[in-house]
């Protein structure tokens, strides 16, 4: 069994772009198991595309959960999740955030990685941010490599590299992250940027002298050109409409939507890849 969770809040074109993907993945593989994390005072749409996935994929495979509180961004509700579903007994536990758009064979790539490079702290499907447009890894298939950083894009751990993270699920951190931090991580290289469950989790990684694997070519894609973290011009029309859009919009026009981050790179959702079988050194 794997958990995939998905956390929701207020971006119901994403969430429902982000929904459509996984539930193809679900209708070919029964292994895969969702835990719906909806953040406070969510969007109407966002909770009706919840029930929805739990009706077409079945309860028995669907866990909804609505959270009473919150704080700013979502790493309360994303490292709740983790505690929720660490002692679950799945293999693999994902987390997919409503901007994040999946392909075909993001799964098997996974399962792939963790054959390969078992001892990677995370696993990461999409494109390494860290590393800008022009300057990633070769293009080629069939590899991955490891770097000692994190992104919380497309990513999966196994439960006994989570329970480094979830013993940081605390309310001081949630409450004000940055001197908890500064208390815990006093050596790190990010100083005080990367404030939330991102960056709290690249500090584990760093600390612990780990790595994360990322792909030479993803199996996912980051299209959120619009949230809390990121400035960008909203799409006109229904949620149907926008959702639609999103799913087949390129790397220009999610790149002309944004108006901070210009960084967005699409794949072929439903392209044919060979399988991850080798790692790569590059850098």
């Amino acid at each position: 069994m794997e958990i995939v969770i998905v956390p929701l809040h207020r971006r119901p074109a994403f969430a429902m772009a982000c929904l459509t993907r996984l539930y193809h993945a679900a209708e070919k593989d029964d292994s895969l198991h969702f835990h719906i994390a909806i953040d406070a005072a969510p969007h109407r749409v966002a909770v009706e595309m919840a029930q929805e996935i739990a009706r077409k994929v079945g309860p028995e495979r669907v866990q909804i959960v609505r959270r009473r509180q919150s704080f700013r961004g979502n790493s309360y509700n994303v490292m709740t999740s983790y505690k929720e579903v660490i002692n679950s007994g799945a293999e693999i536990i994902h987390l997919v955030e409503e901007d994040v758009l999946v392909a075909g064979d993001y799964f098997d790539y996974h399962r792939q990685v963790r054959e390969i490079a078992p001892g990677a702290f995370s696993v990461c499907a999409c494109r390494n941010q860290f590393w800008p447009l022009d300057g990633g890894p070769p293009d080629e298939e069939d590899a991955i490599y490891l770097q000692s950083c994190y992104q919380s894009i497309g990513v999966s751990f196994t439960p006994d590299k989570l329970a480094h993270v979830v013993e940081h699920a605390v309310t001081s951190f949630f409450v004000n992250p940055l001197p908890y931090l500064r208390k815990h991580f006093p050596d790190s290289s990010l100083g005080d940027a990367y404030r939330e469950q991102d960056g709290l989790i690249y500090r584990v990684i760093e600390a612990g002298e780990c790595v994360s694997a990322f792909p030479c070519v993803p199996r996912a894609y980051h299209a959120g050109f619009s949230g809390y973290n990121r400035a960008g011009t909203a799409l006109p029309g229904t949620t149907e409409g926008q959702a639609r859009r999103i799913l087949t919009m390129t790397a220009d026009e999610l790149n002309a939507q944004a108006r901070s981050y210009r960084d967005y790179e699409t794949i072929a959702l439903d392209g044919v890849r060979k399988p991850v079988t080798r790692t790569l050194e590059w850098f």
